[in-house]
């Protein structure tokens, strides 16, 4: 895979650099969430495999899960997760890909991932819904599944963006809903009660 020679240890880099932030800022370290995109969605699995403590909540946009990632990731304490990916993204398949065939190294489907995050935080009860298709021109709407444990209030969302691309909706491809207001609004809904040191 093309992550093979990669020395940095992005990951070990992030976590540290988040603590400092949060250090030097004084800023809350109940309340730090995480997103990205592509690479970014992916990292943002990563992390919280590798650092489930450090974030409350993260939301990865078109980013799908190594299956390396699942074999040292640790589940035990997961946060709430809102991913976003679309059915007809033509750089990372939906579906999968097993074999590797694209080189970005061998990754699992996306309802596998969804569905190992949601067994892992315990779900209780879903929600399956299918947003308003506010813009018909764009040729995708946005199915919207739900996973709750009641108990501790954690979550795993996923928009499933039917006929959708590798984008970031709102800004390009789907346009039904705004990606960033929906991630602030999920981060905020997830927010701890004040700050910890």
């Amino acid at each position: 895979s093309f992550h093979e020679d990669v020395e940095i240890d992005d990951v070990d880099y992030i976590a540290k650099l988040t603590r400092y932030i949060q250090k030097k800022h004084k800023l809350s370290v109940t309340n730090t969430f995480l997103t990205g995109m592509s690479n970014g969605g992916e990292m943002c699995y990563l992390m919280i495999c590798e650092h489930p403590k450090l974030f409350k909540a993260s939301a990865p946009v078109a980013g799908m899960m190594l299956t390396s990632f699942f074999d040292d990731c640790d589940n035990s304490d997961p946060n709430s997760i809102f991913a976003i990916f679309g059915t007809n993204d033509d750089i990372t398949n939906f579906e999968g890909d097993l074999e590797n065939k694209d080189g970005w190294g061998a990754y699992q489907s996306i309802p596998y991932t969804i569905d190992y995050w949601a067994k892992s935080i315990n779900y209780s009860s879903i929600i399956k819904d299918t947003l308003p298709d506010l813009n018909k021109s764009d040729g995708s709407f946005i199915i919207r599944n739900q996973y709750i444990n009641i108990k501790n209030e954690s979550e795993v969302l996923f928009y499933k963006v039917i006929n959708g691309g590798h984008d970031w909706p709102g800004s390009s491809g789907n346009m039904d809903i705004n990606t960033s207001q929906e991630i602030w609004n999920f981060f905020n809904k997830h927010k701890g009660i004040g700050q910890s040191n």
